[in-house]
């Protein structure tokens, strides 16, 4: 019908669901928690113990903590010959990259001054004793150290075992996030 006013109705719904938010919120704090009661093993239990011992707080306001070795391990052997081959191949290094040189001597001077490590000399350097190799990495995209010396914790001995085998390996602290993450 022409010229006559039609009527039209309009009807409009909103419906809101908490039901997911809930759900979410509620997974968050049951991650949260703390477990109520904590199962360890005896060696977790002596590295809580050594960390209780031997943890420092300095002026700085740093914690420092002394490396978890465990007393019960046997023997590592000697590292001395392991320990020499990568410093050789520093020294040819230093060699060729006088920049590199100086780079990595001051980040050895720098480890001096905090009395994270000590000078020795050859006369207390017995074959017995375990060396630590290490090496520089660089990264020229850094923005604040563009050299970093990695040290090889992992280098076998004459025992055929590695330096971080005689330290205590803690207790997980954390949920692992992957699967958290996975399920989100």
């Amino acid at each position: 019908m022409e010229g006559s006013p039609t009527s039209q109705s309009l009807a409009y719904a909103f419906h809101a669901s908490t039901t997911a938010l809930q759900a979410n919120l509620a997974r968050f704090w049951e991650i949260d928690e703390v477990p109520p009661t904590a199962h360890i093993s005896e060696a977790e239990r002596q590295c809580e113990e050594h960390f209780r011992n031997h943890v420092q707080r300095t002026n700085e306001r740093r914690y420092v903590v002394a490396l978890p070795f465990n007393e019960t391990t046997p023997s590592l052997g000697s590292s001395k010959a392991m320990a020499m081959k990568p410093l050789r191949s520093l020294c040819h290094r230093f060699q060729r990259d006088k920049r590199f040189e100086a780079d990595y001597h001051a980040v050895i001077q720098e480890y001096l001054e905090l009395g994270h490590m000590t000078k020795t000399t050859t006369d207390h350097c017995t074959e017995d004793g375990y060396f630590l190799p290490h090496h520089g990495v660089i990264k020229e995209s850094s923005q604040t150290t563009k050299l970093r010396v990695v040290f090889g914790g992992s280098a076998p001995t004459t025992t055929g075992r590695i330096g971080n085998s005689n330290k205590f390996c803690g207790a997980t602290l954390m949920e692992k996030l992957t699967p958290i993450n996975l399920t989100q």
